[in-house]
Order: C-alpha cells, then sequence, then structure tokens
C-alpha cells in the first residue's frame, strides 16, 4: 500500500497534502513554488511510494472549467508519463479555500499564520484529500 498525495494546483504556489503508507493518517506538506514543483514531484516519487494522487479540478459554478484545468490538464500528462502506475483522481475542488480557512481555525492556527498563502494552499490539499478519503469509505 502506497501514500495518496492531494495536489490542490496554483499558478504560483501548490498546495500539497497526503497519507501516511497504511493510508490511516493525513497531513499537510510544504507547499511548492509552481516553476519548481515538477522537479519537487519527480524526486518526491524517488522517496516516496504513491498509490493515488488526488488533484483539485476548479470548475465554475456553472460547471464550466477554469483556465487553470488545461495546466492541470499538462500536469497529469507529466505524471501519466513519468508514473504510469500511479491512479490519478480528479476531484471538483469549489470552496476548498474557505473550508481550509475554517479547518484551520479549529485546528487554532493563529490570525497571522492563516494570512500565509502558501499554508493556505497546503491546507486546502488536506480538505481535498480528506474529501477523496470520504468518498473511498
Amino acid at each position: 500500500m502506497g501514500r495518496i498525495l492531494a495536489i490542490d494546483y496554483g499558478e504560483k504556489r501548490v498546495g500539497l497534502a497526503v497519507t501516511d503508507p497504511l493510508q490511516i493518517s493525513t497531513s499537510i506538506l510544504p507547499f511548492q513554488v509552481e516553476t519548481k514543483f515538477r522537479k519537487w514531484l519527480l524526486s518526491y516519487f524517488n522517496e516516496e511510494e504513491i498509490e493515488t494522487i488526488v488533484i483539485g479540478y476548479p470548475e465554475h459554478r456553472d460547471g464550466n472549467l477554469t483556465a487553470l484545468a488545461e495546466e492541470i490538464e499538462k500536469l497529469v500528462l507529466f505524471i501519466i508519463k513519468k508514473e504510469p502506475k500511479t491512479k490519478i483522481v480528479k476531484l471538483e475542488e469549489s470552496f476548498t479555500t474557505k473550508d481550509a480557512m475554517s479547518l484551520m481555525i479549529k485546528l487554532g492556527i493563529s490570525r497571522k499564520k492563516r494570512r500565509e498563502k502558501g499554508l493556505i494552499d497546503s491546507y486546502s490539499a488536506l480538505v481535498i484529500l480528506n474529501e477523496y478519503l470520504d468518498t473511498r469509505s
């Protein structure tokens, strides 16, 4: 059994969260700068066994895809090429930032820390990961 990695992909930053190898607990990972993310991802694949990647997939309220969806598709193709055995799941990500802020408040994270965009992105990835895990049970 391998880890499940969640990605909240953005134009500037990429939020990340992951399960433990037994897929019991979840935690955030430090966000990555988008321009260095693919290199980081390849390194992470070399260090950890990743079974599934869950990527937040942005849609407008009317169901149409956002402009960022095209970049996410390029990322998906990159992952398939480098790690063809890894399962990829796209999960609609509306309101994850709002849910991440609520989670951070619930966890007692200070207002100052909650303003850090990279931290918000990682907690958004955690929300995506938890939603995926909830749908599996």
